[in-house]
């Protein structure tokens, strides 16, 4: 079975972004010409929250708010340019995302935490 292939366009180039959620929610990302390259950007929750995850994110830079999702396209568009030059052929990087947010000069001013719904 062929499975479908989640690409974000950021900068005119190709990426391909996938979520997996294992204790907390990672967000994978790799350029579409070269899937070796991987970058894992994790968001990990308070300690102690083993059912729950970073759900959403409200961030703010140069007076201006957003709320972002951890599991949607525009997170991944948001922390590609930071990345893009981080991709190595055949290697997987781990970051955490909100270090990367750090760098990139927001403010996380609050983390809604989304409960795992497995059955």
């Amino acid at each position: 079975m062929k499975r479908k292939i989640r690409t974000v366009t950021v900068g005119g180039m190709q990426y391909v972004w996938q979520m997996r959620f294992a204790k907390t929610a990672v967000l994978l990302l790799s350029p579409l010409c070269d899937k070796t390259a991987l970058i894992e950007v994790t968001f990990p929750c308070e300690a102690g929250t083993e059912d729950q995850y970073a759900g959403e994110i409200t961030l703010e830079k140069g007076g201006e708010c957003a709320v972002l999702k951890t599991c949607s396209p525009r997170m991944a568009a948001l922390l590609l340019p930071h990345l893009a030059e981080k991709f190595v052929t055949r290697q997987t990087q781990n970051y955490d995302g909100f270090v990367l947010l750090r760098e990139m000069r927001y403010r996380v001013t609050a983390v809604s935490a989304k409960y795992f719904d497995f059955p």
